[in-house]
């Protein structure tokens, strides 16, 4: 939705890019911890990518076949999905930080260029 354009203030409960620091403690946890795990994602190991796409539940690896566009034998497509989201999501979202909350999140940079899928 960023990167279209489609976003709109008014489609959130709030703005965690600006206003992080006077949400409650609660909310600035699960904004954190959504930016850890970016950051683990961008920096994990392929098998450790497949224990994160399997860490809530089993299912084939040919799934795909059946719900998407094509079979597959293994966890590849879900794992790259899940690191282009990191990577996006720190792109994107780290230069559009206040600097307090690009602290608080301790995001570091990341170029796309420097991190194969």
């Amino acid at each position: 939705m960023m990167l279209c354009g489609l976003d709109r203030p008014n489609h959130y409960a709030f703005d965690f890019l600006v206003d992080l620091p006077k949400m409650t403690p609660h909310t600035q946890a699960d904004v954190r911890a959504v930016a850890a795990f970016a950051q683990r994602v961008i920096h994990a190991s392929d098998l450790e990518l497949q224990l994160f796409v399997l860490a809530h539940g089993f299912f084939p690896a040919d799934v795909g076949g059946r719900i998407g566009p094509s079979p597959t034998s293994d966890y590849t497509p879900w794992m790259q999905m899940l690191r282009r989201w990191a990577q996006d999501f720190v792109a994107e979202v780290e230069p559009r930080c206040a600097p307090s909350v690009r602290d608080m999140l301790m995001l570091q940079s990341i170029s796309h260029r420097n991190l194969a899928v």
